[in-house]
C-alpha cells in the first residue's frame, strides 16, 4: 500500500514538474512574443519618426525655395529664352536661303523690276523672283 502511495506521489510530482516546465515554456513564449511586439513597435515608431523627419525637411526645403526670390528663377528662365532666341536668329542668318531674297527685294526697290534673275553659284538664269526663291531652297542649290 505504501508502495502504491509512493508511486502515486511520484506520479503527481512528475506531473507537477511537467506542468511547471510547460508553464515556464508558455511564460517564456509569451515573454518572447511580448519582446518581439515591443521590438516591432519600436521599429514602427522609428520608421514613423524618420518619415516625419523627412517630411519636415522636405517642407523646409519647399519653404526655402519659395523664399528664394521667385523673380531670380523667372529672370534666369527669361535670360535663357532670350539667349536661345539670339542663337536661333544667328543660325538662321548663317544658313537662311531667304537672306538673298531680302537683298534682291532691296535691289528691286532701287532699280525697279528685273526681267531675269541669275544664280552665280549654279550658273542659272531664272525668269521670276518666285522661281529664284524656289531655286535657292531647292536641293541642287543647297548641295553646291
Amino acid at each position: 500500500m505504501e508502495r502504491k502511495r509512493r508511486e502515486v506521489e511520484e506520479k503527481k510530482k512528475k506531473k507537477k514538474k511537467i506542468e511547471e516546465k510547460e508553464g515556464r515554456k508558455k511564460k517564456e513564449k509569451k515573454e518572447e512574443a511580448r519582446r518581439e511586439g515591443e521590438r516591432r513597435d519600436d521599429d514602427e515608431k522609428k520608421s514613423r519618426r524618420a518619415e516625419a523627419q523627412k517630411e519636415r525637411r522636405r517642407k523646409e526645403k519647399q519653404e526655402k525655395s519659395r523664399e528664394t526670390k521667385p523673380t531670380e528663377k523667372k529672370e534666369r528662365e527669361q535670360n535663357e529664352h532670350e539667349r536661345e532666341k539670339r542663337q536661333r536668329r544667328e543660325r538662321s542668318k548663317q544658313s537662311d536661303p531667304t537672306r538673298p531674297r531680302e537683298e534682291i527685294e532691296k535691289r528691286r526697290e532701287k532699280g525697279g523690276l528685273r526681267s531675269s534673275y541669275s544664280c552665280s553659284v549654279c550658273s542659272v538664269v531664272l525668269n521670276s523672283i518666285e522661281q529664284y526663291h524656289a531655286h535657292l531652297q531647292g536641293s541642287k542649290h543647297q548641295n553646291k
